[in-house]
């Protein structure tokens, strides 16, 4: 109830100040979308908040305002709440102004959504994609990219016929890694709940590019971003990203392929193609695919542990849709390769010593996702 109160508080402290102010309240938009599903895994590897036993944790609630306070001017703000197997959280998930510079240029300022790839600015949208979890080969914590920036960016449109979107971007941004398996290879120990790692990266420069083509539906686009990591002696940062998707009436495609570079750290490349099809207005059937390849910087893994360093994920799902604003979605996912699929952190090094080290891992996963 605590939690509840204070994202409700935090909602109307946006609210509350533009109606004193003698805003009409139809100037503001309220938003709101959530998920809660069951997961479980065919051994002791542990997965999208899914484990051996079965756990019905993963559930998480988000809630946007958008104020149009001028004819220029618009505030957008979102705050979220999420409870798993790693415990419950709350946070500002992004708080901006938006000025209107032109018909087609728009300024942004605050802690901002990212503009990077095809879902990074709505991650925990389910109604907007086939399956309960996003792509984990691109959007896993492998550390692609957060899910805002906090600076100033640009954002804007052009074109007729061929359409583009743009944005470009500088500051600093937030994101969260799976760091089990680094620690492991590298004979680091890792206390219970710190496997995953809170990295800030400043001196951002970004940007990103998306081509809407001629034939409806199908648009191509290309993202990028560079910038100097905080806690790692000043090493760059680079990621770029390529994307591909075809909306129609049925059958929906989406592919990206994302590359991320960290001087005397890491590289690592993911990619996915995932394809959905609409039966009826009831129901949607998917698959989707991706690979994750990592190699840290001084590691040359021995064969028996060389799992932790990939990611390979094949998936299918069924989906009910009741209306466009509530889905019931049942998955099935295999996952070879260790990267994400693994024990917890102080049990991964004697589970790995011991040889005993499980993949392929089997995921099912069941749950609803809902807007408003």
């Amino acid at each position: 109830m605590r939690r509840i109160l204070w994202l409700i508080a935090a909602a109307l402290s946006v609210a509350l100040p533009l109606r004193a102010a003698d805003f009409s309240l139809e100037k503001i938009a309220l938003n709101g979308y959530g998920s809660w599903y069951y997961g479980k895994t065919d051994n002791e590897n542990r997965y999208l908040g899914a484990n051996e036993e079965g756990s019905y944790r993963s559930a998480n609630v988000h809630l946007s305002i958008a104020a149009d306070v001028s004819e220029r001017l618009r505030v957008v703000t979102q705050v979220g709440w999420v409870d798993d197997e790693q415990g419950s959280e709350e946070d500002f998930d992004y708080i901006f102004a938006e000025w209107k510079l032109n018909p087609r240029v728009r300024l942004r300022l605050g802690k901002v959504k990212m503009p990077f790839g095809l879902y990074s600015e709505f991650p925990e949208v389910g109604t907007l994609r086939p399956f309960l979890s996003l792509p984990q080969a691109a959007y896993g914590p492998i550390g692609f990219l957060g899910e805002s920036y906090k600076g100033l960016g640009l954002t804007g449109s052009f074109g007729g016929h061929w359409k583009a979107d743009w944005d470009l971007y500088g500051g600093g941004t937030e994101l969260s890694e799976d760091v089990a398996a680094e620690a492991y290879l590298l004979g680091e120990d890792l206390a219970p709940g710190e496997d995953i790692e809170h990295e800030v990266t400043r001196n951002v420069l970004g940007g990103r590019m998306v081509l809407a083509t001629p034939l409806p539906g199908l648009s191509v686009g290309a993202s990028f971003l560079s910038g100097i990591e905080e806690v790692a002696a000043g090493r760059r940062r680079t990621v770029y990203g390529v994307q591909a998707e075809y909306a129609g009436e049925a059958v929906t495609v989406r592919s990206e392929f994302m590359h991320e570079d960290v001087v005397d750290d890491l590289h690592a490349s993911g990619a996915y193609l995932e394809v959905s099809y609409r039966l009826s207005d009831r129901w949607q059937v998917a698959a989707e695919g991706g690979r994750l390849r990592t190699e840290f910087f001084g590691v040359q893994p021995a064969d028996e542990i060389v799992g932790l360093t990939r990611h390979d994920e094949v998936g299918m799902g069924v989906s009910y849709w009741f209306d466009s604003n509530l889905v019931v979605k049942v998955n099935y996912l295999r996952v070879r390769g260790n990267a994400f699929a693994h024990p917890v952190a102080e049990e991964l090094p004697e589970v790995a010593a011991a040889g005993d080290l499980r993949s392929p891992t089997g995921v099912l996963l069941a749950g609803a996702q809902f807007t408003f």
